[in-house]
């Protein structure tokens, strides 16, 4: 075509006065378009032509050829929540304050084995795309049309990505994406770890940087002593990424040659003292250096700003080490975790030697290191910010009925980790005696019109925390409050506790 986009081109980069407009001589839609431009003033009609140009090319397109049909939704055999059921999960999705009432819908849902509506379909996974705590939930509930409507959409798909079933067809491991390939690993280690192994062995050295941190991580499940060679060897990789995570997976596997290089490490740093006229100490002595080997184990060389690399690095050894070290064995300085947290520290370094041992108490899992390390960090004045996520990560692991108990006492002491934190970190539904507790707080707290913002929390983790049952005992609390503190709010979050145990206990009835 003459008048060609490219022709516009090379006459405004000479101008209209040294060459003349393009003829259009083709006789489609755009030519006569085209020919209709006025030419009275050649630099305007360029101008105007090039418009028609450019808005040709951005919307003239020729249709593409249509794609393949979308593959009908498969079918769900389980049976459908009862019509109740379904429609109390429709009022409860339309309710922006929902209370966190729509994660028990759905986990009473999948606790009996039934699929939501399917209307409801997009609802929810919008709303799993919003609240990550609540993907799993709604992918189970939503069974395999969840999952079918999830991949139609971007936007929904990475919920399948996040929380990704088993896959079972051996070609995913070659043909699939990178996130097929890592589920079709990881379900191959539940069944046979050496066999996956074997496969990710083989792909290894050819494998692009990226994928490989996302392979290494299949060894988490069903990680044994069989992976310790090629995490060993990982430990030599390019990547930092790569490194840390195979130092990390070594770590918590038991009876590592790396756990053991830690442990070689901390009987230097940290030994017993004992002295006829005083209590058995301990002396703690950091290390002098990072050295090549401590940096092959995953010990970074540069402590953050304004930390001390020496305690820094005592802290990374110590969290590094396997807690047996310290109980059992001939550098063992007492018999159980209490009696090793009872004797005192000599020097500067006592808060170094209780964040290290907290940290590999998480880190490791021990629960018996728990209970007397949560003793131990609350007790502390000022606790540092990372030593307060520490306390609540150590109260996690503490049996269920030990939270509890905690959770009670944390009202009658100054524990760093607060009643609200400890209640919030109980198991729920709490049994009688937590519920009394939070109840007689709130009706001493309220005529004292102090807390007000610790009663309206503790109300909103009562509405999760208190048997449903409950609600009666606790409408009649903000009754008699109301009779002389009818201004406080309290008194209305009461009711509105109220109402929400009413909404659970109508809830599980309508699944009954």
């Amino acid at each position: 075509m003459t008048g060609s986009w490219q022709e516009l081109l090379s006459t405004a980069l000479v101008g209209t006065r040294r060459r003349a407009l393009p003829a259009v001589t083709d006789a489609d839609a755009l030519g006569a378009v085209l020919s209709a431009v006025d030419v009275a003033d050649p630099a305007t009609a360029l101008l105007d032509r090039a418009a028609i140009h450019t808005t040709h090319r951005r919307a003239g397109l020729t249709a593409s050829a249509a794609g393949d049909a979308v593959v009908e939704a498969p079918a769900d055999d389980r049976r459908p929540v009862p019509p109740a059921a379904a429609q109390r999960i429709v009022g409860l999705l339309a309710d922006s304050g929902d209370r966190g009432l729509v994660g028990e819908w759905l986990a009473l849902a999948n606790a009996r084995d039934l699929v939501a509506p399917a209307q409801l379909l997009p609802d929810l996974l919008e709303l799993a795309r919003r609240r990550p705590e609540l993907r799993d939930r709604v992918l189970t509930a939503g069974g395999t049309r969840a999952t079918w409507l999830a991949r139609l959409r971007p936007e929904w798909a990475v919920l399948i990505e996040e929380v990704q079933a088993p896959v079972e067809d051996p070609a995913r491991w070659h043909e699939g994406t990178i996130v097929e390939r890592v589920a079709y690993l990881t379900g191959l280690r539940r069944t046979d770890p050496d066999a996956a192994l074997a496969l990710l062995t083989e792909v290894w050295p050819d494998e692009p940087h990226a994928e490989r941190t996302k392979l290494i991580e299949a060894l988490r499940t069903g990680l044994n002593a069989a992976d310790e060679a090629f995490l060993e060897e990982a430990l030599d990789d390019r990547r930092k990424e790569i490194r840390d995570r195979a130092a990390e997976l070594l770590g918590s596997l038991p009876g590592s040659a790396l756990g053991q290089r830690m442990a070689d490490r901390a009987v230097m740093l940290v030994r017993a003292h004992r002295r006829a006229a005083r209590p058995d100490v301990i002396l703690v002595e950091p290390p002098a250096e990072c050295d090549r080997a401590m940096r092959r184990d995953g010990i970074p060389a540069k402590a953050p700003q304004g930390v001390g690399e020496r305690a820094f690095w005592l802290v990374e050894i110590l969290a590094r080490t396997p807690l047996s070290v310290w109980t059992r064995g001939s550098a063992a300085l007492a018999a159980t975790p209490g009696a090793v947290l009872s004797l005192s520290v000599a020097g500067d370094f006592e808060t170094e030697w209780s964040r290290g041992l907290a940290r590999a108490a998480i880190a490791q899992g021990a629960a018996e290191w728990a209970g007397p390390l949560t003793d131990a960090l609350s007790g502390a004045a000022n606790l540092p910010i990372e030593d307060r996520v520490a306390l609540e990560e150590l109260f996690s692991l503490l049996p269920a009925e030990e939270r509890t108990a905690r959770a009670r006492e944390a009202f009658a002491d100054n524990s760093a980790i607060g009643p609200v934190r400890a209640v919030e970190l109980a198991p729920t539904p709490w049994p009688k005696p937590l519920a009394d507790t939070v109840l007689g707080h709130i009706a001493a707290q309220v005529p004292k019109h102090r807390y007000s913002a610790r009663v309206s929390e503790l109300c909103r983790l009562g509405e999760a925390g208190i048997p449903a049952e409950r609600a009666a005992d606790v409408l009649a609390l903000a009754t008699s409050l109301a009779r002389q503190h009818p201004d406080h709010h309290g008194v209305t979050d009461l009711r509105r506790l109220a109402t929400t145990l009413n909404l659970r206990h109508d809830m599980h009835k309508e699944f009954a």
